[in-house]
């Protein structure tokens, strides 16, 4: 093994140093930077070159090597784990709510120690969204204990009606660009329009586990779940979707759209175009054709992975 390839913040060409590296999440393009995710992360750079950094790096890293989901910011990238979150602005790492003593809590130059974790346990899913507080977004992440909030001036503070959502672990976030933040727990889905939650009850069982949720040009709600297929909700109806080769009886009223026999839909992005990509426990799936509409058997245009 070359002495790099061990190393947090080495850079090397990717297919000298980067194959088998097992990556597992969708990557993420920032100011001309791409971002992936698995064993560690992986930034991909102008020239060919990538930089590697992991939780073990003497340079600074993520709180876990296992990295769960990203988003990137004007200031740098957050980044979901195992083990709490972190963010990076280009030069220096910060974690939260990670049950390693030492980053369990930001450095002391924060003001009054108010940007600490809002939640007595440690502990973050892969949600993550923007939620714009007047002209400044802030942001949201999903916990095991509900929505943990970072206003834009660095303090922390648990969402006030946490008590309120259909189940405290939250899987899913999603801020659409009327202002609503769509709401996925593992057991039912919510909606915030910054005044008031309200709990939405799609078609199929109540318990749906949400994974993955995306927003469609018209404004569509795009969200998949464990076990129950794909949901679209136009604000009036809803419509799922699920595997070719699906015959559990909690789909069996679902159009037969995404490949194989898997209901679980783990990933969810607009194309750009009006399409859809939906990753699956059976493979990709992109998804083309009127997307304030329910899809027909005629518009799945392509699947991948079977």
């Amino acid at each position: 093994m070359h002495r790099n390839q061990a190393r947090c913040g080495a850079r090397c060409r990717p297919n000298s140093q980067r194959r088998g590296l097992g990556l597992a999440c969708v990557p993420v393009l920032v100011v001309g930077l791409v971002w992936l995710a698995g064993p560690g992360m992986v930034q991909a750079q102008a020239g060919g070159l990538w930089t590697f950094y992991s939780a073990e790096s003497a340079e600074g890293g993520p709180p876990s090597s296992t990295i769960h989901g990203l988003l990137a910011v004007q200031d740098g990238l957050w980044v979901t784990t195992a083990d709490g979150i972190g963010h990076f602005d280009g030069h220096r790492w910060q974690s939260y709510g990670s049950q390693s003593g030492a980053s369990a809590r930001p450095s002391s130059g924060s003001a009054g120690g108010r940007s600490d974790w809002p939640f007595e346990w440690p502990g973050v899913m892969p949600a993550m969204a923007l939620v714009n507080e007047g002209d400044v977004p802030g942001l949201w992440v999903g916990t095991p204990y509900g929505i943990a909030v970072r206003h834009s001036d660095g303090s922390w503070a648990p969402f006030p009606h946490n008590d309120k959502l259909p189940r405290s672990t939250v899987t899913a976030l999603l801020a659409s660009r009327d202002g609503t933040v769509w709401i996925g727990t593992q057991s039912g889905l919510a909606r915030w329009d910054g005044h008031r939650l309200t709990t939405i009850d799609p078609p199929g069982p109540a318990s749906s586990y949400f994974l993955s949720m995306a927003e469609d040009a018209s404004g569509g709600l795009w969200s998949g779940t464990v076990n129950n297929g794909l949901y679209y909700f136009d604000e009036t109806d809803w419509s799922c979707f699920t595997g070719h080769d699906n015959t559990t009886e909690l789909t069996s009223a679902c159009e037969r759209l995404l490949p194989g026999v898997s209901a679980d839909v783990h990933a969810l992005a607009a194309d750009g175009g009006g399409g859809l990509w939906v990753g699956t426990g059976s493979g990709l799936a992109h998804l083309v054709g009127g997307a304030s509409q329910p899809l027909s058997q005629e518009l799945a245009v392509a699947t991948y992975g079977q």
